[in-house]
Order: C-alpha cells, then sequence, then structure tokens
C-alpha cells in the first residue's frame, strides 16, 4: 500500500514530464510506423518497377527471335531453295545444275547474313539447309 501511494505521488508531482514522456513514446512509435509502411511501398514499387522491366526485355528478346524465324522460314521458301528441290525431283544431277543451284542457296545465305547486322556483328552465324533424309544440301558460315 505504501508503495502505491509512492507511485500516485510521483505520477501526481510529475504529470507533465509522465504525459510528455507518454506522447513522445506514442510519436516515436507513429514515426517508426510510418518510416516501416514507406519502405514496405518503396520495396513493392521496386519490385513492380522490375517484373516491368523484365517483361518489356521479354517482349523485346521475344521480338527479336520472331523476327529470325520469320527471316528464316522465307529463306527456306526462298527461290534458289525451291527451284534446287525442284530440280533435283526432276533428276537434275549435281555435275548437271544442281551444283549451279547449291552455289545459288549459298550465295543467298551471304546475303541474309550480310543485310541482317546487329550493331557491328551480323546476327546470323551461318546457315544450313538440310532435306527431308538430313543429308546437308548446303551451308555457309560467316568468315
Amino acid at each position: 500500500m505504501q508503495e502505491e501511494r509512492g507511485i500516485l505521488t510521483f505520477f501526481t508531482r510529475h504529470k507533465k514530464s509522465v504525459i510528455t514522456f507518454l506522447l513522445f513514446i506514442a510519436y516515436a512509435g507513429a514515426v517508426f510506423w510510418s518510416n516501416y509502411q514507406s519502405l514496405q511501398r518503396v520495396q513493392q514499387d521496386a519490385l513492380v518497377q522490375f517484373q516491368l522491366e523484365a517483361e518489356k526485355q521479354a517482349s523485346a528478346v521475344s521480338y527479336f527471335f520472331s523476327e529470325r524465324r520469320i527471316e528464316t522460314a522465307e529463306l527456306a521458301e526462298s527461290e534458289p531453295v525451291v527451284n534446287f528441290f525442284r530440280n533435283r525431283d526432276l533428276g537434275m544431277s549435281y555435275r548437271y545444275g544442281l551444283g549451279v543451284n547449291v552455289q545459288l542457296i549459298e550465295d543467298r545465305f551471304e546475303y541474309a547474313t550480310g543485310k541482317r547486322r546487329g550493331g557491328s556483328q551480323p546476327i546470323f552465324s551461318g546457315f544450313m539447309l538440310i532435306d527431308s533424309d538430313g543429308s546437308r544440301v548446303a551451308e555457309w558460315t560467316v568468315p
């Protein structure tokens, strides 16, 4: 009981100090909580920004490879390639014409590689045309 009176008298004597201390504790808690929430928002924003940037880069890479797929499909359907297979199906030999078709195909490969560049580097390092049984018909690599 004596102890309770001592505490009570302490609080009554130092009422302003105790109230000021409690207000300071409440203010400090509010500041720390506000900073914590701010940090959480910054982290969330950084994560969203990272995801958007990654999606943007993935889209650019996807576009790049889809364009290269289209170019190789166009190259496979080009006139020299089609003519080679037509002539071979008609029974033409390498000695009597197919060799010229192969040279035309390799020239077309070289043209396609020289036409498309990524900065100072060529996009394609080479091409190889194979037929349905897996044998090599024509090949061209960057010198």
